[in-house]
């Protein structure tokens, strides 16, 4: 059976909300990986047919009141709003001036606050052309990156975010600002 990543956004990758809730989605595709079999659903038609979310937020509220189950983690911090806050993140200025700060900052706040305290999402979207095939006018099938200069060169995204337990923030906010005030400008 065809098995597809558990995913709220960009290909694999969950969408980041900026709000107060920090990192929801992320949590929730945790929450999926763990609790769905393989971690993947299911891309058939009768599996897919088969899930909805009322079976998925009952799991969650039973693995959330579970300590032994792996899914627990992820489903006690989406049921009780403990998600973890963004306290740092890198525009395409900073990756230029120092594509290691993310990184150097979670390394920084880990040694002070621990290695669950702290999340670090470092993602470059890895592309080589929005690819797929296209029927042409005289019937033949190319691929769209040989028809079209322009998707075979679609831009990458990027993303890095330093996210913290909620119960932190205020504590790393310091660390964090320190940093930025002695990062390369």
């Amino acid at each position: 059976m065809a098995r597809s990543a558990p995913s709220s956004g960009y290909g694999t990758r969950a969408h980041r909300s900026e709000d107060d809730s920090g990192l929801t989605s992320w949590t929730a595709c945790q929450f999926l990986k763990a609790w769905l079999p393989g971690g993947f659903f299911a891309v058939d038609v009768a599996g897919h047919l088969a899930m909805c979310d009322t079976e998925v937020s009952s799991a969650m509220r039973a693995a959330s009141q579970d300590t032994s189950s792996p899914a627990h983690i992820p489903a006690r911090r989406i049921m009780r709003s403990e998600h973890f806050r963004a306290v740092a993140d890198f525009n395409a200025a900073d990756r230029l001036a120092d594509p290691g700060a993310a990184a150097h900052l979670a390394s920084l706040l880990r040694s002070k606050f621990g290695e669950e305290a702290l999340e670090l999402d470092d993602y470059t979207r890895k592309t080589s052309g929005a690819r797929f095939p296209v029927l042409t006018q005289d019937n033949k099938i190319e691929w769209s990156t040989l028809i079209s200069a322009t998707l075979n060169q679609v831009p990458t995204f990027s993303v890095q975010y330093v996210f913290v337990e909620p119960s932190i923030v205020a504590a790393a906010k310091p660390d964090v600002a320190q940093f930025r005030m002695l990062a390369p400008v």
